[in-house]
């Protein structure tokens, strides 16, 4: 069964090549804009 790089299983199905590094940084860019996000919000909640 082929997956394209667009199906969200994808990351999961792939667990080697370049499937899984991209989803691995794919992960790690959605884990820093988490973390921003909660940064500023915090941030804006102490202003108050």
């Amino acid at each position: 069964m082929y997956l394209s790089e667009h199906d969200p299983l994808t990351c999961a199905a792939s667990l080697t090549g370049l499937g899984s590094y991209i989803c691995h940084f794919i992960y790690i860019k959605v884990s820093r804009i988490k973390i921003e996000v909660k940064d500023n919000v915090d941030n804006l909640f102490q202003l108050y």
